[in-house]
């Protein structure tokens, strides 16, 4: 699992530099409706789940308990990353920064030669990373 962390929401997409920013910053009822789609820089699949911290392991909202996010699971080898390309691409085209259009405007054909973190690093130069 290698860092930074892409998190998307149809075309909205979030970097966080690290899991832990990531994790205190999803909500975990967002989480549990299975809005978001996680990925490594490398395009491995990360699977996020909700959970509290009481000692009983049971959910009790009467109490107020509040649920926190972590990682489940990460795709042993990336198996993703066309498809993350093609998702950041859209985002990339959503956004039509001037200095990221060489990039947006690829085709889909040509989505094999640019190399994820270019593209991943677009998309930072626009909006930054999460925080």
């Amino acid at each position: 699992m290698k860092p930074p962390f892409i998190v998307i929401d149809g075309l909205d997409v979030s970097i966080f530099k690290t899991k832990e920013a990531m994790e205190n910053k999803l909500e975990a009822i967002d989480v549990n409706s299975n809005l978001y789609e996680v990925f490594d820089s490398e395009g491995r699949s990360i699977v996020l789940e909700s959970y509290n911290k009481s000692t009983s392991g049971e959910r009790d909202y009467s109490k107020g308990e509040i649920e926190l996010v972590r990682i489940k699971s990460v795709e042993e080898a990336p198996e993703h990353e066309f498809n993350l390309k093609l998702k950041l691409l859209d985002y990339l085209n959503a956004c039509q920064p001037t200095h990221s259009r060489e990039i947006a405007t690829f085709n889909i054909n040509q989505i094999n030669t640019i190399p994820l973190g270019r593209v991943i690093k677009a998309c930072i130069d626009i909006a930054g990373f999460t925080i």
